[in-house]
């Protein structure tokens, strides 16, 4: 694993890159509701991305046919937008979006339930809000990769739940994807060490 070290200026551009990923994330989360289909979805990706003349991270990545993952209820990840595929009431949407900008990828999503009441998918959504936060409140100088991991896994099976061990995060910048790999599990006091820029 090499893990490629940014400056400072190199940092700014991803931010760039990254406040207009989350820009156009919230712009997507908004439009879901039922009756949307989940390419109508991506068509605002595709006009964001033209209107400030930026590319989408995953557009043809690897062959993958969207500007945007779309993904809804087990689907964990990397669904793919298309215009028969519309949002029901009750559905468990997830909106994951890059965007390229200067040479650098940002890249976040957000999930929306729409008309969720079932307590036990509303109470599985607080608990990923809460492994969230206990991953971010781990991270630190001199923190290694593992410990994080552990605090994230550690919320979802205090809370009944387990963490999908197939897909990983992971880290940005030149590439849509790049080291360090980020799992949301993990052995304390093992893996990369977090450092101070």
């Amino acid at each position: 694993m090499k893990i490629d070290i940014k400056s400072k200026a190199e940092i700014d551009r991803m931010r760039e890159a990254c406040r207009m990923s989350a820009e156009i994330r919230d712009i997507c989360a908004s439009a879901v509701a039922p009756g949307v289909s989940t390419g109508e979805i991506d068509a605002l990706v595709a006009n964001y991305c033209e209107k400030n003349k930026v590319k989408a991270s995953f557009y043809r990545y690897e062959g993958f046919p969207g500007h945007i993952c779309v993904s809804i209820n087990d689907e964990v990840i990397h669904g793919i937008p298309k215009a028969h595929r519309l949002i029901m009431p009750g559905d468990l949407v997830k909106t994951d979006v890059g965007i390229m900008k200067n040479g650098f990828h940002g890249d976040t999503s957000r999930t929306v339930a729409v008309g969720v009441t079932d307590p036990e998918t509303l109470r599985l959504v607080e608990t990923t809000k809460k492994c969230l936060a206990a991953g971010l409140a781990a991270c630190g100088p001199g923190v290694h990769l593992g410990d994080v991991g552990h605090a994230i896994e550690q919320v979802a099976l205090d809370a009944g739940f387990g963490v999908v061990r197939g897909w990983i995060g992971h880290g940005v910048g030149r590439t849509v994807h790049e080291d360090p790999q980020v799992p949301n599990y993990g052995t304390p006091g093992t893996k990369t060490i977090l450092s101070r820029a």
